[in-house]
């Protein structure tokens, strides 16, 4: 109920401060779950992920960059990025009573994709990898990860 408040409240900040809102779900090992993104500027934005689903959960945000203008090739448009994650994960198992807390970074690349524009103008499709770190008591995680994000802007 804690993260469903924070997703909510983040989203109402990131509502009134930015033109462009993109809702979705990000998936990025090892967590998945609801996101948010927003435009910080003509080549910037941030995200918010709240990864509820997996092995590990987290709070994390993103600053994403543009490489450069979408690329049209056979009709499908390809926005190229690069990104930083930073955020909290918990790895909680309630069997053994472990509940462990810490801070994770990363750096990535990934690219924006028209790709779903046959269901609807608005939704786009992301595809990345990354390099990440977590340094959790019972479960480190240093790691090379593949990500997919589905958005629809608003």
């Amino acid at each position: 109920m804690k993260k469903l408040l924070i997703f909510i409240s983040l989203l109402s900040i990131s509502i009134g401060y930015s033109q462009e809102i993109e809702v979705g779900f990000q998936s990025s090992f090892p967590s998945y779950g609801p996101s948010v993104k927003f435009n910080l500027g003509e080549q910037s934005k941030g995200q918010v992920i709240i990864g509820s689903f997996g092995t590990v959960s987290s709070i994390s945000g993103r600053y994403i960059k543009s490489l450069s203008s979408s690329n049209d090739l056979g009709g499908v448009v390809f926005d190229p990025y690069v990104y930083g994650p930073l955020g909290s994960w918990t790895y909680d198992y309630d069997l053994l009573g472990i509940k462990d807390t810490s801070f994770g970074y990363g750096a990535g690349v990934g690219v924006d994709s028209s790709l779903l524009h046959f269901i609807s103008e608005n939704l786009n499709l992301g595809i990345e990898i990354g390099l990440g770190g977590v340094d959790l008591e019972y479960y480190d995680i240093d790691l090379l990860s593949f990500g997919l994000g589905i958005h629809f802007r608003l």
